[in-house]
């Protein structure tokens, strides 16, 4: 059960990643009637985030070695639910290039996510067992799941608030909900099954025998 938990929980991380750096896809059309933006311009804004992303991969695995992969999640989830809510002030105060910079530091704080993933999985999931399902190519498919809700998620989401709210509106409700979940990520995440509150004994000694 501790297990399942926690990739659940890992699955959900990856749908808030998504959720945060999808909304500029979908307010895009929003900021660009009121913002007067040109093709260059939105095309820049759409690339930051990535350029972001990919710069901190490496140390993020690094990272997760030296202060665990749990407290990687927890910081990046809630930098970049701080980014998000950062978002209509950066354009308040720096103009298209405050957005620039807003978007690429939620891309570098969310870079640490993708490989930190991994090495969370890999201290949850059993090694795999003749005549038994591989928990951890289930532990990895809930990952991908993860990204795959995310995306298809906030088209929707985004959209409906941003008609409600404005696109500012639609990147604070985001990011609210961001820290909220970072919030449940603290209490219930574990870097290992021994520091975990709530793990059985018998799943204990068994994840203590396999992982």
């Amino acid at each position: 059960l501790a297990r399942s938990i926690q990739c659940y929980l890992l699955c959900l991380v990856r749908v808030f990643q998504q959720l945060n750096r999808n909304v500029l896809s979908n307010a895009l059309v929003l900021m660009t009637e009121e913002l007067g933006l040109t093709i260059s311009e939105k095309g820049t804004l759409l690339a930051m985030i990535p350029l972001g992303y990919v710069l901190t991969q490496v140390p993020g695995g690094a990272l997760a070695d030296r202060i665990g992969a749990k407290n990687v999640m927890l910081y990046a989830l809630t930098f970049s639910s701080c980014c998000c809510l950062a978002v209509p002030t950066a354009h308040e105060k720096g103009g298209i290039y405050g957005l620039y910079g807003i978007l690429v530091l939620m891309g570098a704080v969310q870079g640490p996510m993708f490989p930190t993933s991994s090495v969370y999985l890999a201290r949850w999931m059993p090694k795999a067992k003749p005549g038994e399902p591989d928990e951890k190519a289930w532990g990895t498919s809930m990952l991908d799941i993860g990204i795959s809700c995310g995306a298809l998620l906030i088209i929707p989401v985004a959209n409906t608030l941003a008609d409600a709210i404005g696109w500012r509106g639609a990147y604070i409700a985001v990011g609210l909900a961001t820290v909220l979940f970072a919030c449940m990520w603290h209490v219930l995440a574990a870097d290992t099954p021994a520091q975990c509150r709530y793990i059985s004994s018998g799943e204990l000694s068994y994840l203590d025998k396999y992982v």
